[in-house]
């Protein structure tokens, strides 16, 4: 599996984009850069921004898994 493959598997949700994975993934970015910035120099970003930035991640990311295993279980497969 190649790079784009992966990002495409990532991002994608039965072949069709999934804005709510690009928005974690957006989010997911930004906040590492907040994080490298906040390390390698005096500027520190308050603490909200990382506990929000966090917070939109794991909803995106964390909800879209819920919908796909819920979505699994109702199609019948139990193996999740």
């Amino acid at each position: 599996m190649n790079f784009k493959e992966m990002m495409t598997s990532i991002f994608s949700a039965d072949g069709n984009l999934s804005f709510k994975r690009v928005g974690s993934g957006v989010t997911l970015v930004a906040l590492l850069v907040l994080a490298f910035i906040s390390t390698m120099s005096n500027y520190k970003t308050p603490d909200y921004i990382f506990d929000w930035l966090v917070i939109i991640i794991l909803t995106g990311f964390g909800g879209t898994a819920a919908e796909n295993i819920i979505k699994a279980k109702q199609n019948g497969n139990t193996n999740v």
